[in-house]
């Protein structure tokens, strides 16, 4: 006989009246071992719902059960009781209907549902009817006690933790400082238009692990108890747990949020191109074609001439990479350090607003550079990390180490566009200094030196 054990408990019953999942389960091999059902208990397929409510079948061990169910898998199902299985009447009929198409028995130790009599069908039904009762009662009381924290001022969803805060030694939601740290930094990123998975590679690099995902971030960004709001039943209050962001940002930052490139990104040569004959810097552009897809090219403003990215990129096919990146290593570690140093001075800055010593309009202005400047370090790295393996140009992998490529080496590219041809490569001179590079990208700029006195 193929036997399924199936568990459930709600975190509010656990506490309330100890029907663990381990009690459960320990009465329920006694019982078979007892009616000699069973000689072993792993001949017993256990399906456990942990901390899941049974106001319906959605539940993942159940879904399960369910399918196995179908699949002709099983024979009989033993659950403690009734209210286990569901305390919803409609679900438990549906249930019940399921099992008897699919030839298998259910048997609940301390209140079996019986259908061979009138007077076993009514009791059965007040049964389902008592435990629909007891699950809505508790769930109003519930509501009534989280309403009434939240008006005397508490925290009331103690048992929600959401990251960003920690309780206290009082049991109030306080500011975790370094998850409140990097949840203000996504706010950030998203606020200056950065991709998602730029934004959940930064966050796990930070993290050290592979804990945030796209889902994730984007519920973070969404999340109003960041701004220090939070909606109970209908309801908002102000000032039951700390606020990391203002909800000016968490705007921003929800209106930001990409999932794919910028059109902008998409430009490999935004500014390079020269055209020959009038000398005009051509212009970015795109048009979509007649199955929709969207064609970037350049545009002269002067000969009116146009000439697509794909036939600058095929005409640089051939390009030898390793031509122009002969201080590949000192640009790498250049790069690397300013990265170290912006992400150094961003986090100090998020500590201080934290703190309360630098306001949000402060902030945002000092922030500004930067953000560009991180941004634009790391475009380049990404370019150049893999340029060891990269010999010509349609080596690259995507557009985006093509566009940072070109950002870091070549100041202009000379066009004919009348017969879409590239005619001349004007490279950018080397840096020979990582130091050299680093004052000469960040120690200038007014934000920094502003900074200084504030970190």
């Amino acid at each position: 006989m193929r036997i399924a054990g199936y568990l459930r408990v709600s975190t509010l019953k656990q506490a309330e009246d100890g029907v663990s999942i381990e009690m459960q389960k320990r009465i329920i091999i006694n019982h078979c071992e007892m009616l000699e059902i069973i000689s072993d208990e792993s001949e017993i397929k256990w399906y456990i719902d942990d901390g899941w409510s049974a106001k319906s079948l959605e539940r993942p061990a159940m879904r399960s059960l369910i399918g196995d169910i179908k699949t002709r898998q099983m024979d009989l199902i033993i659950a403690y009781d009734m209210s286990r299985i569901s305390r919803d009447i409609m679900d438990m009929m549906s249930l019940l209907k399921m099992l008897d198409k699919y030839g298998v028995s259910l048997k609940c130790l301390y209140d079996n549902p019986s259908f061979e009599t009138a007077s076993e069908r009514f009791m059965t039904t007040i049964k389902m009817a008592t435990h629909q009762y007891e699950r809505e009662r508790t769930s109003e009381r519930t509501r009534d006690a989280i309403i009434n924290i939240a008006e005397s001022g508490r925290y009331p969803f103690s048992g929600m933790k959401h990251y960003g805060y920690m309780k206290d030694d009082d049991g109030r939601m306080v500011l975790n400082p370094e998850e409140a740290s990097l949840v203000l930094e996504i706010f950030q990123m998203a606020c200056e238009g950065y991709r998602m998975r730029e934004i959940v590679r930064m966050a796990n690099i930070r993290q050290d692990k592979e804990i945030f995902t796209m889902g994730r971030i984007r519920r973070i960004i969404k999340n109003r108890k960041y701004t220090g709001t939070i909606s109970v039943y209908g309801k908002d209050y102000d000032g039951l747990i700390p606020a990391i962001i203002t909800e000016e940002i968490q705007k921003k930052a929800e209106s930001n949020l990409v999932t794919h490139s910028h059109k902008s990104d998409r430009y490999i040569f935004t500014s390079v191109l020269i055209c020959r004959r009038c000398g005009s810097t051509l212009l970015c552009k795109s048009a979509y074609g007649k199955m929709k897809k969207m064609y970037l090219y350049y545009f002269c403003p002067t000969c009116k001439k146009r000439i697509r990215q794909s036939d600058v990129e095929d005409e640089l096919s051939e390009f030898k990479v390793d031509n122009a990146t002969k201080d590949f290593k000192n640009r790498y570690n250049a790069l690397r350090d300013i990265e170290t140093l912006l992400l150094s001075r961003r986090s100090k800055l998020n500590d201080k607003f934290l703190e309360g010593a630098v306001s949000v309009e402060n902030m945002q202005i000092m922030l500004t550079a930067i953000e560009n400047e991180l941004r634009d370090a790391r475009r380049k790295r990404s370019a150049i990390q893999s340029l060891d393996a990269v010999r010509v140009f349609s080596d690259f992998e995507d557009a985006e180490q093509k566009k940072a490529f070109v950002e870091m080496h070549i100041r202009r590219i000379v066009i004919d566009i009348q017969e879409k041809k590239v005619l001349t490569i004007e490279f950018k001179e080397s840096e020979t200094s990582a130091e050299k590079k680093i004052n000469s990208i960040i120690g200038i700029k007014l934000t920094t030196r502003n900074m200084s006195d504030i970190i």
